[in-house]
């Protein structure tokens, strides 16, 4: 017996209709933003960036003890990217110990037990979305510990 057009219709409609919700849901739950630290340890991102190559990293289970990190993001207002950036290093324990700024860049100097962390940030005014991130990680000698 040939089924009823009505109702193959509707179920395609209902099929349709579970699929668009299923996709919607994997879409949203995917969205879960650029990662808030580097590879997992506390050293933060900067803010609005994704890591984009690594190169030369020593690390331990939770610490990153040295390596040079290069990112890429948005930077519509490099005062704010800096504040961010900036907020997100103190809230993981870091200690401000130096900060430079110029026209479209920012460069701050971190400390957290017996290592420093150089997060330069440069705007590009052209394309925002394109700016550039960098953070060079190293060991801090005894003698300047402090």
């Amino acid at each position: 017996m040939p089924e009823n057009p009505a109702v193959a219709h509707d179920s395609i409609r209902s099929l349709r209709a579970v699929s668009g919700v299923a996709l919607l849901i994997l879409i949203l739950g995917g969205c879960k933003g650029l990662p808030e630290t580097v590879m997992d340890s506390d050293l933060p991102a900067p803010v609005d960036m994704e890591s984009r190559y690594s190169s030369d990293v020593v690390n331990t289970d939770t610490h990153i003890t040295a390596g040079e990190f290069l990112f890429s993001g948005m930077v519509r207002d490099i005062d704010r990217s800096i504040d961010e950036t900036r907020t997100r290093f103190v809230d993981h324990g870091w200690t401000e110990s130096g900060f430079d700024a110029g026209n479209r860049t920012g460069r701050l100097v971190f400390r957290k037990g017996d290592r420093q962390a150089t997060v330069t940030i440069m705007g590009n005014s052209i394309d925002p979305a394109m700016s550039r991130g960098m953070i060079v990680v190293k060991p801090v000698p005894p003698a300047d510990q402090g």
